[in-house]
């Protein structure tokens, strides 16, 4: 197997899984958000009836708790969006290196350009804002102006994110249709497939695609499969 063709086929399959860790990463940061805001809000329910004196309120009894979750919760989304970049790092490489066999895997080079583009516009954009919205929260005292002027900012980076999605959005689909033409050229439905699936279930379709890429890698070093010509 060619040197180039064995390392495209390794960083693929290397991107891919980075890309199921970091799925299962951002779904756990999102049942824990959830989880630790039910938390909050039964505990305000049951706290709230409390007016005696001395009776701890929510607002005395966990006064960091919403901030420390939100902290927690950009903890975790920054280390998921941190492995899927460098998920999106590996599949580019992988086919820029499949390039000089299949001219056509271009596409998938492109489309992992602009995932990364995309994916480093929303984080980047996202954590300023949240800042910004704990820093004007902190404030006790907010003008007219500065109130308008944080309002356009907010708009201006939700806009930001939206071209930052679509970006991401692109990407995904020339990424896919750069992985189908692996599957296609060397035979393999499992790719084929996966490609396909990940539009609409995307752990199931990014399992599909490691397992078939590693096949298309183990026959291609046993010589059983050839590519199309």
């Amino acid at each position: 197997m060619p040197a180039d063709l064995q390392g495209g086929l390794n960083k693929l399959r290397t991107g891919v899984l980075i890309h199921i860790v970091g799925a299962l990463l951002w779904t756990g940061a999102i049942i824990v958000a959830w989880i630790g805001l039910a938390a909050f809000s039964a505990y305000q329910s049951v706290a709230v009836p409390c007016t005696g004196i001395g009776c701890p309120t929510p607002a005395t009894a966990l006064p960091n708790f919403p901030i420390a979750a939100l902290v927690a919760l950009i903890a975790v989304l920054a280390s998921g969006a941190g492995i899927t970049f460098v998920g999106f790092w590996f599949v580019r490489s992988g086919f820029k290196m499949l390039e000089p066999s299949m001219s056509t895997l271009g596409t998938g080079a492109l489309g992992a350009s602009l995932q990364i583009a995309g994916v480093l516009a929303v984080a980047v954009t996202a954590v300023l804002l949240v800042v910004a919205v704990i820093l004007s929260g902190m404030s006790s005292t907010s003008s007219a102006g500065q109130g308008l002027s944080g309002t356009i900012a907010f708009i201006a980076g939700l806009g930001v994110i939206v071209i930052g999605a679509v970006i991401w959005f692109v990407g995904i689909i020339l990424v896919l249709i750069g992985f189908y033409r692996i599957g296609n050229t060397y035979n393999n439905n499992l790719v084929e497939i996966g490609a396909i699936m990940y539009l609409f279930m995307g752990f199931i379709g990014a399992i599909l695609l490691f397992i078939g890429l590693s096949e298309v890698k183990d026959s291609i070093a046993k010589g059983g499969t050839k590519a199309k010509r």
